[in-house]
């Protein structure tokens, strides 16, 4: 006869456990749909991939005949060997991925490094507010540079020339365009940082109105006053949890080198754009006027990309060297950029940008941690009640909401201490059952 205590103390599964395939199986598909999708992406977004599929996967000609019949043979096989719920799990998920991808896999990731979101909020800020406008020019520089590299454009204009040198001024106009973007965003007073404090500020002016007031005008008996009285406590307090938390995470970007990944992203992908978009402007000179460039015969536009990363860096790597005028000027114009990239980096890593946004973080921290102070102080002031007493009433008559609450607040330790004090203040005569004495009767708990 079985234990009725250990009978009663079995756990049941989790109700999303039925989901979960073995690791093994879950790296396969997961292997599966990246290079699935990936190929798709690139077929139907960059090239056409049946020529070099045709080239280089040589089937024999019955399986293209009966490539049905063999489709649904393999999906009967999967189905038998799988069964119905692991065949839905492995052929849904690899059907579903992008979907998978963008409402499942990126929600999580934003989640669990939050931190270093905030460290790239600057990057992100100003792409949201120009968002319109900085895609409309980011594919018109794509596609400019898919005129430039395009093999045989005279099959699609008559003069094919003209739209080439259009694409370089284009490609041109689009790089400047970037680095005075940079050097505004360099030598600007303010940071992003600096806006959140005024929000912080008005949530702070907000709790301090009347709304989240004793209400006076209600009855203290009456259900009205004490569902008011339960619902001004918990949005207080989540309120201040939340502040907290935010306050603990920002506090640790700021200590830490987040904020210094986003500044050297930022000058790698201005360093990349120049070198790419000069690479384009040599490929398409060479390509409108042919001999621009000497040292390599039937140069590619790899080659012409050695030269604008030599030309960068600087150093004489590569062998192909400007033969006009036209060829030295681009060049020229190169050794500029590469001379704004390293004034960024000085002035970047070497000079006060970095601080000035530490600064504001740590004030954006001040005031998170201020405005969480002043709801524990507006607490104490007008309902003369402490943290810990509002803990162990919502606790008391709400602990599912309050036990992810105390986790939020304090760390898992903490946390798993005050959930344990508070389970057992039921039957302690501490400090902790008379505050809920006190909270019961100033604001007994409605029926």
């Amino acid at each position: 006869m079985p234990d009725p205590n250990t009978t009663a103390k079995t756990v049941a599964p989790p109700p999303w456990q039925w989901l979960k395939l073995p690791a093994a199986v879950r790296w396969l598909r997961e292997t599966i749909s990246i290079v699935l999708w990936l190929g798709l992406f690139i077929h139907w977004f960059i090239v056409d991939l049946r020529p070099w599929t045709v080239s280089y996967i040589q089937l024999p000609e019955w399986i293209y005949t009966f490539r049905f019949l063999i489709i649904l043979g393999l999906i009967s096989a999967f189905l038998l060997v799988l069964g119905a719920r692991r065949f839905v799990l492995f052929f849904g998920y690899i059907g579903l991925y992008p979907f998978v991808v963008l409402l499942w896999h990126l929600p999580i990731m934003g989640v669990r490094n939050w931190a270093l979101l905030v460290a790239f909020a600057p990057a992100i800020y100003s792409t949201v507010i120009a968002f319109k406008w900085r895609f409309a020019l980011f594919t018109a520089a794509l596609a400019c540079g898919a005129i430039i590299l395009w093999n045989n454009s005279k099959v699609l204009w008559n003069d094919s020339n003209l739209i080439v040198i259009g694409a370089m001024f284009y490609l041109g106009f689009y790089l400047v365009l970037h680095f005075v973007r940079r050097f505004n965003v360099a030598f600007s007073p303010d940071t992003v940082f600096a806006t959140w404090i005024s929000l912080i500020q008005h949530i702070s002016a907000r709790i301090k109105n009347d709304a989240y007031r004793r209400p006076k005008e209600l009855d203290l008996e009456s259900k009205e006053y004490q569902q008011k009285v339960t619902q001004n406590l918990i949005a207080m307090y989540v309120t201040s949890g939340c502040l907290l938390y935010i306050a603990n995470g920002l506090r640790r970007v700021s200590k830490s080198r987040k904020l210094d990944i986003y500044f050297i992203s930022s000058l790698i992908n201005t360093f990349l754009l120049a070198t790419v978009v000069f690479a384009l402007e040599y490929y398409g000179l060479e390509r409108t006027y042919p001999g621009s460039f000497v040292g390599i015969i039937n140069p590619s536009f790899s080659s012409f990309f050695g030269l604008s990363f030599s030309t960068i860096l600087p150093s004489g790597i590569s062998p192909l060297v400007g033969a006009t005028n036209l060829a030295q000027m681009l060049r020229y114009a190169e050794h500029l950029s590469s001379i704004l990239v390293l004034v960024l980096f000085a002035f970047v890593i070497l000079t006060s940008i970095r601080e000035r946004h530490k600064e504001d973080l740590d004030k954006v921290v001040n005031e998170l941690s201020n405005t969480s102070e002043s709801i524990r102080s507006f607490l104490l002031e007008n309902y003369e009640l402490t943290t810990a007493a509002v803990e162990s009433w919502i606790f008391k008559h709400s602990p599912a909401i309050m036990k992810p609450l105390l986790r939020l607040r304090y760390d898992d330790a903490a946390a798993s201490e005050i959930i344990e004090a508070l389970e057992n203040a039921a039957g302690d005569a501490g400090e902790v059952a008379s505050e809920v004495a006190i909270v019961e009767t100033r604001f007994p708990a409605s029926d």
